[in-house]
């Protein structure tokens, strides 16, 4: 999987700087959900590279229909700004009924390659929570990014 700028992914089923190595939880104020990461190895056509091992923790009494995590990299030494991702995850309806993550389900996503400068020195990387929507309607976080967009869109259309 080779990030570009502003890839969207979408996985069916805060913001904090994050040292490179061994792994860390991310949750800002009040997020209804925690972000844990712990760094691994994604093979690729250009050998083994470094991964970003995601796993999602709904911590909010209310079920969770969906939810976009946006991911920004930027360069270890320089401090310029890279690529970023934004993964959209929800549930899709099933026979015409909502499907929801309940409070505590863990979810993980697909491992994110972690690129590195001409030096050799790893990217650094954020996470936050850019939208949350609940089984009630109500939303949390700013839904900035287009995938936010969407993730409303498909679920008042129904899907």
């Amino acid at each position: 999987m080779r990030l570009t700028s502003g890839l969207a992914v979408t996985i069916l089923a805060t913001a904090f700087a994050v040292p490179m190595l061994g792994g860390g939880t991310q949750k800002a104020v009040d997020s209804p959900i925690d972000i844990s990461w712990t760094m691994g190895k994604e093979k690729s056509s250009d050998g083994d590279q470094d991964a970003i091992l995601t796993s999602l923790k709904i911590i909010s009494s209310k079920p969770v229909r969906g939810f976009v995590i946006f991911v920004q990299f930027w360069d270890g030494t320089t401090g310029a700004r890279g690529n970023h991702v934004a993964l959209r995850l929800w549930k899709p309806a099933k026979d015409g009924k909502p499907v929801y993550y309940a409070p505590g389900d863990v979810t993980s996503v697909l491992p994110l390659p972690l690129g590195r400068n001409k030096s050799g020195i790893p990217h650094k990387f954020k996470m936050k929570v850019d939208l949350a929507v609940f089984d009630d309607g109500s939303t949390w976080g700013l839904g900035r990014q287009p995938e936010s967009q969407k993730l409303l869109e498909d679920i008042q259309a129904g899907h």
